[in-house]
């Protein structure tokens, strides 16, 4: 009976180690099916962080970009200003330069009248001389077919 006790018991410590050995392998199993899944998380976490921080260097790209365009924008804004300001300056310039063009129209206008006013002038004592030398000629023509004093009162001044 001891005998058949011992071999109940070699029998019972042979399940138990079998299913200890089981039991072991098995939390091998899990815990190496866990480290796979903390691997799998890491890795994932690592790529994750590496998407961040290449999107944080996008980010900053693109703020840098947008602080260069905002310079640009600003630079363009002064350019337009300053083009608002020479136009505005050559619109006065040429404003003057109207207002100067009419004065010399006005003026060339006012030279014509008066060129037309001295050749009027011109042509009526034109006339006048062409009168005076026509009565001196006749005047002439008459004292050499004639004969008259030398007093000289005949020529008359008109």
């Amino acid at each position: 009976e001891t005998k058949h006790i011992w071999q109940v018991v070699a029998l019972f410590s042979m399940v138990f180690l079998f299913a200890t050995l089981l039991a072991n392998i098995w939390f091998y199993m899990d815990r190496q099916t866990q480290l796979d899944k903390l691997n799998l998380a890491y890795a994932n976490i690592q790529m994750v962080y590496s998407n961040f921080i290449e999107a944080d260097q996008q980010v900053k790209a693109l703020q840098n970009e947008l602080d260069n365009s905002g310079a640009e924008i600003s630079r363009m804004q002064n350019e337009l200003d300053n083009s608002g300001t020479e136009i505005s300056r050559m619109q006065n310039e040429l404003n003057n330069s109207r207002a100067e063009v009419k004065t010399v129209q006005n003026k060339l206008v006012e030279a014509r009248q008066n060129l037309r006013s001295i050749q009027r002038r011109n042509a009526q004592a034109v006339d006048r001389l062409d009168k005076q030398i026509r009565s001196l000629m006749a005047w002439l023509s008459e004292s050499t077919e004639s004969p008259q004093p030398a007093s000289g009162s005949g020529i008359s001044s008109q």
